[in-house]
């Protein structure tokens, strides 16, 4: 019916639109658009691990809309960044302001997404998108004055834990991990024996 390019003019005149509207308005229009994208592909995803859709590729349980979980998994990264992000700016920046309707509704779909996005994060079995959260999550936390100054104080204890999460990170998927670790290796001795 329609070309991808014609899809992709009628895009950016769209986004246009929306963003004549002020930041504000354009800001909370593409925050609903990715929560409605992340619900859509977690809730997707969890339909396809209880069997109820059948996944994009056999090889795996659940793929979303995408042909493999490692881009699932990096998208639903983002998205629960996102929503951190979005929780963050409209619970504790805002302090005791009162909320719009609208502003809770954002909170509650960020919520939702939080929640969806990390029951299904596991499944995809993507080291990348674990390292994302954990990073992201961190990042959130310590902007906060009362968690940066504990973990000013417990240093050692924070450091240890981050090292321990790591770790449990890379130890997941173990010989894909080493797989990789040959591929890496062979890479670098064939561009030793080149130079």
């Amino acid at each position: 019916l329609f070309s991808f390019v014609d899809l992709l003019f009628v895009g950016y005149f769209l986004l246009r639109i929306i963003f004549q509207f002020g930041k504000r308005i354009s800001h909370d229009l593409v925050i609903i658009v990715i929560e409605i994208v992340a619900l859509y592909e977690s809730i997707l995803g969890i339909l396809q691990i209880i069997g109820v859709i059948k996944s994009n590729n056999y090889l795996f349980l659940c793929t979303g809309t995408f042909d493999n979980p490692g881009p699932l998994g990096g998208f639903l990264a983002i998205c629960i960044s996102i929503s951190i992000a979005v929780v963050h700016e409209k619970t504790v920046n805002r302090g005791k302001k009162p909320c719009s309707t609208f502003d809770k509704m954002i909170l509650m779909m960020s919520y939702l997404s939080i929640i969806f996005c990390t029951i299904l994060i596991p499944s995809t079995q993507s080291r990348a998108a674990l390292l994302s959260i954990i990073f992201t999550s961190f990042i959130y936390l310590s902007k906060e004055s009362i968690i940066r100054s504990w973990i000013i104080n417990h240093l050692l204890f924070f450091i240890i834990t981050i090292i321990f999460l790591m770790s449990l990170v890379l130890i997941f998927k173990r010989p894909s991990l080493n797989g990789r670790l040959i591929t890496y290796k062979m890479e670098l001795m064939t561009i030793i024996r080149n130079e």
